[in-house]
């Protein structure tokens, strides 16, 4: 569940930086506010069963105390052999 690269959309949208994200686990950035036990359950599920989500619902909360209704999609991408699956996510949110 470490974070292997993200977007410039995603840095903006969530006030984070690539040194604050990249390498780190998901639950781990963002001052903890990515560590949502229905997020890691999402997620584990992603990775064991191979799992496809579709408009996930969290709502987020940035250091700024500002919150926002995220939807997200979530696929496990097979990788050349011995090497791990990847998971992409892909972030929207309402207005």
């Amino acid at each position: 569940m470490r974070v292997q690269f993200a977007n410039e959309s995603f840095y903006k949208e969530f006030e984070a930086s690539e040194a604050d994200t990249n390498n780190r686990l998901i639950y781990e950035f963002g001052d903890g506010q990515w560590d949502i036990p229905s997020l890691q359950q999402m997620l584990t599920d992603t990775h064991e069963r191979n799992n496809r989500i579709e408009d996930f619902e969290i709502v987020h909360a940035s250091a700024n105390a500002a919150t926002k209704r995220v939807f997200i999609n979530v696929r496990r991408i097979s990788t050349s052999s011995g090497h791990p699956a990847l998971i992409v996510l892909s972030f929207r949110k309402t207005s």
